[in-house]
């Protein structure tokens, strides 16, 4: 049990060392404008913008990662497939903290369904009613409401998030 608790204390210290260590969070900052049927909750701070940095700089070394092992063959391959996983953990994992970093910077969104990130890192929410998720358009080819996809539904934003 001891060792558990070094290898968490151990994380936690890597984490904290690397937040510090950002100056680039702006270069993964969301671009879309804020939409009509979305309203606005509030800006995030420069903490939760680079534990966002940081779980999409996680995310990018894990899927280079996996790419790697493909022209790999063996030891060499089975070793950026498990470099792949563990980075891959760890992205997700730094993207639910970030989540719920959001939830207790703005206590409100637990109560709604879905929220996302705008340009100028706005954090914003809307219901199923006024976008993500409404309800289907009958003049679409299958009633789906998505006429390119073929999967009928509206796809989040990136850097959204559907709660229920």
């Amino acid at each position: 049990m001891v060792a558990s608790a070094e290898v968490r204390v151990a994380w936690l210290e890597w984490l904290q060392t690397e937040l510090v260590r950002i100056t680039g969070e702006d270069s993964v900052a969301p671009d879309q404008e804020k939409q009509p049927h979305e309203h606005e909750l509030g800006t995030l701070g420069v903490g939760l913008r680079r534990l966002y940095y940081l779980s999409q700089v996680m995310l990018q070394k894990s899927l280079r990662a996996k790419a790697d092992a493909v022209t790999l063959r063996g030891e060499k391959q089975d070793g950026k497939v498990q470099e792949s996983i563990l980075l891959g953990n760890q992205a997700q994992l730094i993207n639910a903290n970030f989540w719920e970093a959001c939830r207790h910077e703005f206590p409100q969104i637990s109560e709604k369904e879905n929220i996302g990130m705008r340009k100028g890192w706005v954090m914003v929410w809307w219901s199923d009613a006024e976008g993500f998720g409404a309800p289907p358009d009958a003049s679409s080819a299958d009633g789906s409401g998505d006429t390119d996809s073929g999967h009928g539904k509206v796809r989040p934003a990136p850097g959204s998030k559907r709660l229920h």
